[in-house]
């Protein structure tokens, strides 16, 4: 592989990465376990411009001296880079309430996932849990945008979703999905982290 198609394909995993920091964590990569994803407009615009850059590099690069397989990581990595851009542009994260798939749905169970395989990662996870309060703070004021200018999600899934959410308020620190999993990284620590409370307060406020 030619070493501009090389650094170009690396560079685009890294910026995708850095996007979606959980999803880093899951594949083994314990570089970034303090932070969750960020969901502002600013974020979001920030994202499709990196995306179309990295489209128009891809363009750049053109077709001459590369093989078959060159050539098919460069048609894909400008077609999968328009696409999300594209998908970014239709600004969906402002019809976030969804009963089914949304992160008060998901997220306990995500948290569970995240393996914690030393003790560095595990004095990270209260700060990414921290990461995710600010997460539902920038999801809350992207609905109130598209609440603005007439984009809201449908009737049943605001009012299921409302539920929901007012159902982990109402749950136990001690028996939080999100609070448990962090809370089990640093048992037996001498040093003490946040007690589940303290976490689930700067979580939901």
């Amino acid at each position: 592989m030619s070493d501009e198609l090389r650094q170009l394909a690396h560079d685009y995993w890294q910026a995708y990465l850095d996007h979606e920091p959980t999803e880093r964590h899951m594949l083994g990569d314990y570089s970034d376990v303090a932070r969750f994803e960020h969901v502002s407009r600013d974020s979001e615009d920030r994202m499709i411009a990196t995306l179309r850059d990295f489209a128009d590099r891809a363009d750049r690069l053109g077709e001459d001296g590369l093989d078959g397989q060159e050539s098919l990581t460069r048609g894909v990595l400008a077609s999968s880079a328009r696409s999300r851009a594209d998908y970014l542009e239709a600004r969906l994260t402002e019809l976030a309430a969804d009963p089914i798939h949304g992160p008060q749905v998901t997220l306990g169970l995500v948290m569970g996932l995240l393996a914690v395989p030393d003790q560095a990662v595990a004095d990270a996870m209260p700060a990414k849990v921290e990461a995710v309060g600010r997460f539902y703070g920038e999801l809350a004021e992207r609905v109130r945008e598209g609440v603005a200018r007439g984009w809201a999600g449908p009737e049943f899934a605001v009012r299921e979703t409302i539920s929901q959410i007012d159902g982990v308020l109402a749950t136990a620190a001690a028996d939080d999905p999100i609070v448990t999993s962090v809370s089990g990284c640093r048992r037996g620590r001498q040093t003490a982290g946040p007690s589940g409370s303290a976490m689930t307060t700067r979580f939901w406020s």
